[in-house]
């Protein structure tokens, strides 16, 4: 028996209910259950899954900092900012089935009050360096939405709501080879810190594409 969950990003294995013998019967002694958290396929990535984390301090850029900041804090830093997020060497095959993709941080401090950010994605596959001169903030980005995340406990990973539609309104039908990706996280109320590239006391953000591998002989 295989249980599929149907949901909004396509189908998660959630258990397999394993019979033997010539005469298997649910819940009979020559059957085995498998379980693990629902949709996680037993825990771990999912198959298919490819983790592009922040290689260099120039590429998370915050607005009021610049680069080689010592936390990423996005929203309020004495007044709400920006954060830039630019990930290199991604690679989307044309004929790849992309059926999730976030962001994904892990908290630097713990923090329970209300936040809300918008996420956009720059417009083209080849995102050059963040620099003084050529900022975040001043390029040219399409399609967004809000987040509005819960609460942080330091030390726990997050990640915004699945961002597959802003990758489909840049990657072309030819996919995309060794590309380069922007995103634009813009604070509009309250805040959350995450750990940056660079502190070795924790993961630097990862964008996490997971595409469409199933094998079910």
């Amino acid at each position: 028996t295989i249980q599929i969950d149907g949901r909004s990003q396509g189908f998660h294995v959630d258990y397999f209910e394993r019979f033997k013998g010539a005469n298997p019967g649910a819940g009979a002694a020559n059957s085995d259950f498998i379980e693990g958290e629902p949709g996680s396929g037993g825990g771990g990535d999912p198959t298919g899954t490819v983790r592009i984390a922040i290689d260099a301090a120039a590429d998370d850029w915050e607005e009021n900092g610049g680069a080689g900041s010592s936390d990423l804090e996005m929203g309020d830093n004495g007044g709400q900012q920006y954060v830039g997020l630019r990930f290199e060497g991604v690679d989307i095959g044309p004929d790849s089935v992309l059926v999730d993709a976030y962001i994904e941080f892990e908290a630097l401090e713990s923090n329970s009050g209300a936040a809300q950010f918008s996420i956009a994605i720059e417009d083209t596959e080849s995102a050059a360096p963040y620099s003084a001169g050529n900022a975040p903030g001043g390029r040219s980005y399409v399609d967004e939405f809000v987040w509005t995340p819960g609460e942080w406990t330091e030390g726990e990973t997050y990640r915004p709501p699945a961002l597959r539609t802003l990758l489909e309104n840049v990657v072309g039908a030819n996919g995309v080879g060794d590309g380069e990706l922007g995103f634009l996280i813009d604070g509009i109320a309250g805040s959350r810190v995450a750990y940056p590239f660079g502190n070795a006391g924790g993961d630097a953000p990862e964008l996490v594409l997971v595409f469409e591998d199933i094998n079910i002989a």
